[in-house]
């Protein structure tokens, strides 16, 4: 309950910080912050949920498929991509989030089912673009020390979060039906540590924003 509380907190922080900054952040950042307040909202309105019915399932239904379109909104604007990457990438976008819909209206309920194929094409998703990001990063190093690049938050957070989303449901539930309560409980942390992250890297863009 501690993390929930931290993680809606925190949420509202930044995406009020980020609305007042808003004309300071560039247009994948502007994406970013629009993540952040949808998350807020979902958060929000698990937290409700559970109370009233007793599941904040269909909450994460909606992030984990309108977050696709965003990552895939953010990244394009972080990356510079040829014209032929960048169309496969709407693509893939497109076809994950018509995807994910699908699976939440036939196949995973909303209230009955917590959203793990939504999940794992996210976090694949995501995976793909951090690494490809990474090795931009190391292909067309900076001057700036990496605390410094709002990119390197946004990366990281992406990275610890979604890399242990997707072993928790693609390897652990799909492949081996196995259950480890201590490594459930990392996914609320993992999910913290990315939201302040988000938050240091929209903190970040605005510093380089003010420094010109």
């Amino acid at each position: 309950m501690v993390e929930v509380v931290y993680i809606e907190l925190l949420l509202f922080g930044t995406s009020i910080y980020g609305i007042v900054n808003f004309s300071k952040l560039s247009t994948a950042f502007k994406y970013l912050l629009t993540l952040t307040i949808v998350a807020f909202f979902a958060e929000i309105l698990g937290t409700i949920l559970s109370y009233r019915i007793g599941t904040s399932y269909p909450s994460y239904h909606v992030l984990s498929i309108l977050a696709i379109p965003l990552h895939t909104l953010i990244y394009s604007r972080l990356v510079k991509l040829n014209k032929l990457t960048l169309s496969l990438l709407f693509f893939t976008g497109a076809i994950l989030m018509l995807t994910a819909l699908i699976n939440t209206i036939f196949y995973q309920s909303m209230i009955r089912d917590f959203p793990s194929n939504n999940l794992i094409m996210l976090s694949l998703l995501t995976i793909i673009l951090t690494l490809v990001t990474f090795l931009r990063m190391i292909k067309v190093p900076s001057d700036k020390p990496l605390k410094n690049q709002p990119i390197f938050w946004l990366n990281m957070g992406n990275f610890i979060f979604y890399n242990l989303t997707f072993f928790v449901f693609a390897f652990l539930n799909h492949f081996y039906n196995y259950y480890i309560n201590w490594i459930y409980l990392l996914i609320p942390l993992s999910s913290a540590t990315m939201y302040t992250m988000y938050f240091l890297s929209i903190h970040t863009e605005i510093i380089r924003s003010n420094n010109g």
